[in-house]
């Protein structure tokens, strides 16, 4: 069953809160949806500061410890930094570098990784001062991020170099670089079976990847351009969006094989699982979707 909720224009990047309520990134509105799960209603609506400051935002990342919602605003240089409680925005924009993309928070560490494409490097910020503290180089053109809390680990996406590099979140260097396909972008680390997977967006397919010794484990084909990748909380299965498949897909980890494809009206983008019904959403045109099982 899919349920849908009109967002803004282009929804991409979202992300729960630990009140339960989902903030979903709506590029060329320059503003970010606040949904309400369990009404499937628009709560509130936080608009950015625009113009040539913090501009079409692209992801979210949540600091679950401070509950800071955090929204990459890939069109210049900053990151916005809301307040998981009231839905206001802390603080200035915070500059990180050209065209921040995906977040991460560090649950070991406290402190919140960006991935900037245009520089080829990871931004940390301190999660309770909310300023920067290192910055490192990986591959080129970085875009996904995940979080491995296992090891404190950090894999990031290198889109151009066909790599993933792994960052030691107790260094912050980069510990493993590994080849995958061609262009990767969305990644996810599955703590059931302690893998890491990545969405090939080139090759329509998706990498498997040992977290303990880092070698290949195979791939899994999917729809064409797959793109954000969440774990559904309660069966363990990996639901991948496929931005020109229109469907967003659901792997079997235990199987590592496809089981289903869900349609959708348009390009599907980002996905995230809700933690407590184990339902995923997902954001294609200008709606998110939420996916239950039938």
């Amino acid at each position: 069953m899919v349920t849908n909720i009109p967002t803004g224009a282009s929804a991409a990047g979202l992300a729960f809160t630990r009140s339960g309520l989902l903030y979903v990134a709506n590029v060329f509105n320059d503003d970010v949806s606040v949904i309400d799960p369990r009404t499937r209603a628009v709560v509130d609506t936080v608009h950015l500061v625009g113009g040539n400051t913090c501009a079409h935002p692209l992801s979210v990342g949540y600091d679950k410890v401070h509950d800071v919602v955090y929204v990459a605003c890939q069109q210049f240089s900053a990151l916005t930094a809301i307040d998981g409680r009231t839905h206001r925005q802390l603080g200035d924009p915070i500059e990180v570098g050209s065209s921040p993309f995906d977040i991460a928070y560090d649950e070991r560490n406290g402190e919140v990784y960006v991935v900037i494409a245009h520089t080829d490097e990871v931004v940390v910020l301190d999660g309770k001062t909310r300023a920067v503290v290192d910055r490192i180089n990986v591959g080129v053109a970085p875009f996904g991020i995940t979080y491995d809390g296992r090891r404190g680990f950090l894999y990031v996406t290198n889109s151009q170099s066909n790599t993933v590099s792994v960052i030691d979140g107790a260094t912050n260097e980069v510990v493993r670089t590994i080849p995958v396909g061609s262009s990767p972008i969305g990644v996810v680390y599955d703590k059931r079976n302690d893998t890491v997977y990545v969405a090939n967006s080139g090759d329509g397919n998706v990498s498997v990847i040992d977290a303990v010794s880092g070698g290949s484990l195979g791939v899994i084909a999917v729809g064409a351009f797959p793109f954000g990748m969440s774990l559904d909380p309660r069966d363990g299965d990996l639901y991948v969006a496929t931005f020109f498949a229109n469907s967003v897909d659901v792997i079997d980890p235990t199987l590592n094989q496809l089981v289903e494809s869900v349609p959708l009206g348009s390009g599907a983008v980002w996905t995230a699982a809700d933690p407590r019904t184990g339902h995923v959403w997902v954001t294609h045109g200008d709606v998110v979707s939420e996916v239950a099982p039938n």
